[in-house]
């Protein structure tokens, strides 16, 4: 059985990604401060990115080379809506989304899970560290990916996506492809690629 690493999405609990798969079969790198040394250390032989995962190892090009097969599921460039690179969400509502982590992060946590139409309860504790939560948003709203990485990846995004314009990404990289009925959900998108370990 092949081995994968998971750079998996901003807020979502571990637990949630690896049910997904095979028991046994992931390890699952949370996007925070230390993200890179983790995927660089791993043994896995497939690296897959999902969502701000993805939009990391975009930025990381060269990461990549240390595995057999890279996946990306909801990859984007920018999430910034005003950068129109596929993003859907606007500057000020991430910038909003911030304060509000730092005040009540389980109330933010379950708007965001909410608006994503993500399949999740308001959470009860913290998936991983506040710093790193914090940390996430920051990087969405200060960085962006540059050159043309998406275009060599195979990757999915979800044509119902509530936070990523999926003809958008698919018009910029044709080899992006667009699973039909399919959300920012990972489960969707896994079942609908058709892709497994």
């Amino acid at each position: 059985m092949r081995r994968a690493l998971v750079c998996k999405g901003w807020g979502g609990p571990d637990a949630s990604v690896a049910a997904l798969f095979p028991e046994g079969a992931v390890d699952v790198v949370s996007p925070g401060k230390g993200w890179h040394d983790v995927v660089e250390a791993s043994k896995a032989s497939v690296l897959i990115g999902y969502s701000t995962g993805a939009f990391l190892l975009l930025q990381n090009e060269d990461l990549w080379e240390r595995f057999e097969e890279v996946v990306l599921f909801a990859p984007f460039e920018d999430f910034k809506a005003e950068a129109g690179k596929g993003g859907r969400v606007k500057e000020a509502q991430m910038k909003y989304l911030l304060r509000w982590l730092q005040k009540d992060p389980l109330a933010a946590l379950g708007d965001f899970y909410a608006r994503a139409g993500l399949d999740r309860k308001t959470p009860t504790e913290l998936p991983y560290a506040l710093e790193d939560l914090v940390w996430g948003i920051e990087r969405l709203l200060s960085d962006s990916v540059k050159g043309d990485a998406l275009g060599r990846a195979r990757a999915f995004v979800g044509a119902e996506d509530a936070l990523l314009d999926a003809t958008e990404i698919r018009r910029m990289y044709p080899n992006v492809e667009v699973i039909e009925g399919a959300t920012h959900e990972l489960r969707g998108l896994l079942e609908g690629s058709g892709w497994s370990l």
